[in-house]
């Protein structure tokens, strides 16, 4: 039996009808959020105001929002593609190649696998810094270290931030190494881990900080970091935070020696 076009009735044209698309298409962001009254709908329909018109535009804005979603979908399908090549001419075992996928999985809902130093790198650069500010300024001043910096050494060391995914099960540092780096969580858990059985005596959770010691003193690592979940880290290296400290008074540092970090 051929499939018939549903024709609008009168149901559609009720008050109730234009109240409930009107609700859709504000859930949708398409329109303000505008309350409309089941009189005022009534009032649009007496005054020659159309369902047909309305819906014509709602149901355009449903299109428009399917090829979104296609043409991100597509992109997906292609890094994995991309991945899935490359894994095959390493001739990578299953068990490594089920974690890579993980990985650019969780990368993939995290970032949509974009290089934003690539898109800051093609703003101006009063904009890159604004950028980087609204998205780590909050980790950076949770650190004693950096609370109450000068704003421009705040500025510049929010903009050396490097951002790094890793997976449940990833060991982020060692115990005993010789770290250059330290750590800011955006999201997941992270578990502090010591001696030779390995156990977990902390945990840091989003909006936390470790590691920092390194960026100040030359010592060894004191436990060992893995990520419990899939994490979300911006790392901050000891030669960025150099280069910043040589441009600036490194008294806005570490005046106050009650702020300088101190081995555990």
């Amino acid at each position: 039996m051929p499939m018939r076009c549903r024709q609008f009735d009168e149901a559609d044209r009720s008050p109730c009808s234009i109240e409930r698309m009107h609700h859709m298409a504000t859930f949708a962001g398409w329109i303000e959020p505008v309350a409309i009254e089941a009189d005022e709908a009534e009032a649009r329909i007496r005054s020659g105001e159309s369902i047909g018109q309305f819906a014509a535009v709602f149901f355009g804005q449903i299109a428009l929002l399917i090829q979104n979603l296609n043409r991100t979908s597509n992109r997906y399908r292609h890094m994995l593609d991309d991945v899935s090549e490359s894994m095959a001419h390493l001739r990578l075992p299953g068990e490594l190649r089920t974690r890579i996928r993980n990985f650019f999985d969780f990368k993939w809902h995290t970032t949509k696998c974009l290089d934003h130093n690539e898109f800051q790198g093609r703003l101006s650069m009063p904009l890159a810094r604004e950028i980087a500010l609204w998205t780590n300024k909050r980790l950076v001043t949770k650190v004693p270290l950096f609370d109450g910096v000068d704003p421009d050494f705040l500025t510049a060391l929010v903009c050396k931030l490097k951002p790094r995914q890793y997976l449940p099960g990833d060991y982020i540092i060692l115990e005993n190494e010789t770290g250059r780096e330290m750590y800011f969580i955006k999201s997941g858990r992270a578990e502090v881990l010591v001696g030779g059985d390995r156990t977990c005596v902390h945990a840091f959770t989003a909006g936390e900080f470790f590691g920092e010691i390194a960026v100040m003193l030359p010592v060894r690592r004191t436990a060992t970091v893995c990520a419990d979940d899939y994490c979300e880290l911006m790392i901050l290296f000891k030669d960025d935070l150099d280069e910043v400290m040589n441009d600036e008074d490194s008294d806005n540092i570490c005046g106050d020696k009650d702020k300088c970090p101190k081995d555990p």
